[in-house]
């Protein structure tokens, strides 16, 4: 007789478990429609990037080590 209100609470964690993975998928589901978070915030705008643009050895610096004697 003890088993059965162990049971129900076990069935109780799994469904309230699925309904929270449920309503997850569906938030990032209708989200992604939407494009990025959906929050207006542009993180759906791609900036311009120049990725395959070398980098120029003016660019470059070189930083010193302080020596630890």
């Amino acid at each position: 007789m003890s088993m059965n209100w162990q049971l129900a609470l076990v069935f109780a964690l799994v469904a309230l478990a699925a309904a929270y993975v449920a309503w997850h998928n569906w938030r990032e589901w209708t989200s992604a429609k939407k494009g990025g978070c959906g929050g207006g915030c542009g993180c759906a705008a791609k900036p311009a990037q120049a990725a395959d643009q070398p980098v120029m050895i003016e660019q470059l610096s070189v930083r010193e080590r302080k020596r630890i004697d």
